[in-house]
């Protein structure tokens, strides 16, 4: 299920980029929007992926499972990208309103991947890495010499 909520967060990212990447060529006055837009999914993609490799590693995934999972997720973005600047070659835009309906449609697309990504983050994500399943993961208590300190936990009384 985290693969395709990111793989669905990179395809979304890879329509804004595709969008963006068109409107950096255009010469329209938002030009700026499409190389700020590819200049944030540049900066933030290798991070994010090693952050899912890092994941699935903790998941217990063997080589295999993780090189295909992060291959689906990596490979989603630039050919969304692609097909989206091909897209756009396609149609005719002409007019400042096109423009401003298309820096809508980018933003659109950006609130997709961001809410998708803060999704299988916080559904799917931080839960099992902060699972204590095995003992041995950090939740919410402090690991000292294989002990856990739970100073900082609320105290509960008998009733």
């Amino acid at each position: 299920m985290t693969t395709i909520g990111l793989v669905i967060h990179s395809l979304a990212e890879g329509i804004a980029l595709g969008a963006s990447m068109y409107l950096a060529n255009s010469d329209s006055s938002t030009s700026d929007m499409g190389l700020v837009v590819q200049l944030a999914i540049l900066i933030h993609k290798a991070p994010e992926a090693m952050g899912f490799g890092t994941f699935l590693l903790h998941k217990g995934a063997n080589k295999s499972q993780i090189f295909w999972n992060v291959f689906a997720y990596s490979v989603a973005s630039p050919v969304a990208a692609l097909l989206g600047y091909v897209g756009l070659l396609s149609v005719t835009i002409d007019s400042d309103q096109d423009m401003l309906l298309l820096d809508y449609y980018v933003g659109l697309a950006m609130l997709v991947s961001v809410g998708t990504f803060l999704y299988v983050t916080t559904i799917h994500i931080l839960p099992e890495v902060y699972s204590s399943k095995s003992g041995s993961h950090h939740n919410h208590g402090h690991h000292h010499a294989g002990k856990v300190d739970h100073s900082n936990q609320p105290k509960t009384t008998a009733r």
